[in-house]
Parts: C-alpha cells; structure tokens; sequence
C-alpha cells in the first residue's frame, strides 16, 4: 500500500491525506508509534487535517492518555464546526453586503467556533456563536443557562424564536441604549447556535431576516452534525 500511496505523497496536495492513510496501515497492524508518526506527519502538511487529529485522539484514548485524547476531539469539533458557520454570501441580500471580519475556533477556550461579519456601510453587525456539547441534553442545558443572562446584553422580553421548539429570540436595545440588538437561540441536536444582530438606534432588523438566517443556520448544523456521526 506504501508503494501505491508514493504519488500521492509526492504532490503537495495530497500528502497529508497519503500519510493519515499510512498511519492508519500502521494501526491496524498494531504499530501504534509508527502510526502516530505518520499521523503527526499528515498534520505538518496540513494543520487541520481532521481526520489525521481525530486519529491521533483515538491512539491517546486507546493508550490511556485521556486528557489528550479529549483536547484532540475538541480540536476537531471546532474544526468541523468553524466549517458549518454561515459566511458572507450567506447573510447577503438586497439591501446588504457582508463582509466577514473575523472567525474564531474554541471561542472562550470552548468547544465550537464563532465568526463576525458587517455590512458595507459598517451600520449593521451580526455575530454567529456556535458550541459543540456532548449531546443534545447538554446542550439544551447550556441554552437554558444562556437565555437567563440575556438581561445583561439587551433590553426586552423574549419570544419563541421559530427556529424549532426551543428556540427563544430577545429584540432591543443594548443596556447603553446606543443601538438596536436581536439575539437568537436555538439549539440543533448537540449544538448550540447564538446569532446576535446589532444595529443603529431605531433601525432594528427585522424579525422576519433574524428568523430566514437562523434556519439557514439550523441547516447547515444539521447537515454537519450528520456528516459528523
């Protein structure tokens, strides 16, 4: 197999995908430390080579090494989850182009990603949270702690978000009243998604785009979490 592989490890574009398939040779012959060196090799080449970082969580976790095993499980999920954020195109319309300013992996040290985008004329923000928990209870959880400190982020009552049942969205002003926000959440399976859309005093978006973004936002996590599984 080693032969068959040579090509592909020759090109730049392939060679970390040619060394996770030689680390995974390895460990199924039982070569663990040969096959965490070529996992570790396909990572060189490509940094986020998730399958090569889940390979190596999955020889720590059989090698006892549990706080290894788990950091490169978390890595993984922020990997996989910064790909199921929405992007620019996505939150574009008629009346606004984003842009994408900036994109996190691990925001606060846990596990998910976040990104932050504005449009043209720099008068409109929206900000998009995503955590990966280890089920769905736990994620439901953390949703019920979130919606209690809303308080502090923006005035206003909240309502069902119409982004599945447990949804909630909070439409306002930030505590300093200097500009209109809207907060939604929702969770989908073991994900939790905060969207949070800021505004110029008195020009609120409207709940009808909040509503389109979220669902497309609850897409595209379905569609990952699957592809996760």
């Amino acid at each position: 197999m080693q032969a068959k592989l040579t090509p592909a490890h020759a090109h730049a574009l392939t060679r970390a995908e040619a060394m996770n398939a030689l680390g995974v040779l390895h460990a199924l012959r039982g070569e663990g430390e040969a096959a965490h060196a070529r996992f570790e090799e396909a990572l060189a080449h490509d940094a986020e080579h998730y399958r090569a970082r889940m390979n190596v969580g999955n020889l720590d976790l059989e090698a006892g090494r549990l706080p290894e095993a788990e950091a490169a499980y978390r890595e993984v999920d922020a990997w996989l989850t910064a790909a199921d954020l929405l992007t620019a195109a996505d939150l574009s319309d008629a009346e606004d182009t984003f842009t994408e300013r900036h994109i996190e992996a691990s925001p606060g040290g846990l596990p998910g990603a976040s990104a932050f985008f504005v449009n043209a004329e720099d008068t409109r923000a929206i900000s998009s949270t995503i955590l990966v928990y280890d089920n769905p209870g736990t994620a439901a959880t953390a949703l019920k702690e979130a919606r209690g400190t809303l308080g502090s982020r923006v005035t206003g009552n909240p309502v069902p978000g119409g982004v599945g049942p447990d949804s909630v969205m909070v439409r306002g002003a930030d505590p300093d009243e200097a500009k209109d926000i809207t907060v939604l959440m929702f969770t989908q399976g073991r994900a939790l998604a905060r969207l949070e859309f800021q505004s110029a005093g008195g020009d609120a978006t409207t709940d009808g785009y909040v509503t389109t973004v979220g669902k497309m936002q609850q897409i595209a996590l379905r569609s990952g979490l699957q592809d996760d599984n």
